[in-house]
């Protein structure tokens, strides 16, 4: 169960450079992408070993994804989550005339508050400035996202744009709830410190606190887990979601004693080795996270059997690439074959039957479920529970040597509320 920080920062590293084919569904949501891919090196401590001008390349990108947009009089920024019409957001022309301008105005242009999340997350991982304009005219983007029921929309109401409304307001459920609380709390600085304060922000200015309260706890199910909506299933995410949500608004007691009760039951008992995200389904990485951080929110995660979560992510979800060396080549061979092969930077694993092979493997990323490739999304939240683990509460004894317990504790320190290392956010001047 060897955990290698050097061989994660090269994973991620490498897809910074450029990803598989399979992400190209995704293209829609690159700066999500480049969330995990910076949060993650940011987690094992490997942002330092960007040049500057790799760190200006993911910048100018952050920023060429920068939307500003004029609704009804109100100035608003805000994010998306790529160029995919193939301009950069900032330089699209304003006039809603026919054909490829009118394809690229700021009718069909607006912000999302899960790529304005991503995006200011990134920010904040680079410790950047915004100004006080920008944080208003963010804010004005959430609240131009607000619905009638205490809920979010993903995109600002299709209202502000057509008046008749034809398109509907997108979607809206716990997870744009969440990301319009810690959009707020990220634009001002110090408001995520400590779980449940929700003291810094000035919530009655940006949204109805005491609606998206009720709002979320109406999605709690019978369970005990929240859902997406209410009367949705419970999940995995969404009730993160939620629990942080009320978490950054410092309304955690308005679950009661009770629902709260219940909550953490239902989180326990998707502890299967791993975590599974919902009711009899199978343990799946992410869910470290989306559970172990709610479980961390609420004052439970020494509940867990940390031991058990810390093996199922080491062995069974951390990706191992095996390849072999022929010892039998000439120096000069072998030298190119493990240099092709980054042999000389990978672990040295028990050798093969044959005597004149030697077999290496290297460990980088963390995959959705055993056997499968791993992804970006499934590798940072891995890594975010192992960091959660090894800062906050340790490991269990008796699992696990010595040297992976010290890798993982090498970790820098996760907060489970705001999606960022604890020592990183933005400066507003």
């Amino acid at each position: 169960m060897s955990f290698s920080r050097e061989d994660h920062i090269k994973y991620f590293k490498h897809c910074l450079a450029g990803l598989p084919g399979d992400y190209v569904e995704l293209d829609t949501q690159r700066i999500v992408l480049l969330y995990f891919c910076v949060l993650g090196l940011d987690i094992l401590g490997g942002l330092s070993s960007l040049s500057p001008e790799e760190e200006k390349s993911i910048l100018d990108f952050v920023h060429k994804n920068h939307l500003h947009l004029t609704v009804n009089d109100m100035k608003t920024q805000g994010f998306v989550g790529s160029p995919f019409t193939g301009q950069p957001a900032k330089f699209l022309p304003e006039d809603s005339g026919e054909g490829q301008s009118a394809y690229c105005s700021s009718s069909y242009w607006q912000s999302h508050l899960a790529m304005t999340y991503s995006g200011l997350a990134i920010l904040a991982a680079f410790n950047q400035t915004i100004t006080v304009s920008m944080r208003e005219e963010v804010l004005n983007s959430v609240r131009l996202c607000a619905r009638p029921d205490g809920s979010f929309s993903c995109t600002p109401s299709y209202a502000h744009y057509h008046p008749n409304n034809p398109y509907g307001d997108g979607e809206a459920d716990v997870r744009f709830v969440y990301c319009a609380c810690v959009i707020s709390a990220l634009c001002y600085p110090g408001s995520g410190a400590e779980a449940g304060t929700g003291t810094a922000v000035p919530w009655a200015l940006i949204l109805d606190a005491a609606m998206v309260s009720t709002y979320i706890r109406s999605c709690q199910g019978y369970e005990g887990g929240f859902g997406l909506n209410p009367g949705s299933e419970a999940q995995g995410g969404a009730t993160y979601c939620a629990v942080a949500s009320l978490a950054l608004l410092g309304r955690l007691d308005d679950l009661g004693a009770d629902n709260r009760c219940r909550l953490e039951a239902w989180c326990l008992r998707r502890q299967v080795s791993g975590y599974s995200g919902r009711t009899n389904k199978a343990p799946d990485s992410c869910y470290s996270f989306w559970i172990g951080g709610t479980l961390a929110l609420l004052g439970a995660f020494q509940l867990t059997d940390m031991p058990s979560t810390k093996t199922y992510l080491l062995q069974s979800c951390q990706f191992m690439i095996n390849f072999a060396v022929n010892l039998d080549k000439t120096d000069e061979e072998k030298a190119a074959e493990a240099a092709r092969s980054s042999a000389e930077e990978a672990e040295t694993c028990a050798p093969v039957d044959a005597p004149a092979v030697m077999n290496y493997c290297t460990r980088c990323g963390f995959c959705k479920l055993p056997h499968y490739p791993p992804d970006v999304l499934h590798t940072f939240y891995s890594l975010a529970w192992l960091s959660m683990a090894g800062n906050s509460c340790g490991f269990g004894s008796g699992e696990g040597d010595a040297t992976t317990d010290t890798e993982c504790r090498a970790l820098r320190a996760f907060h489970p509320l705001t999606g960022l290392c604890v020592d990183r956010g933005l400066s507003v001047r």
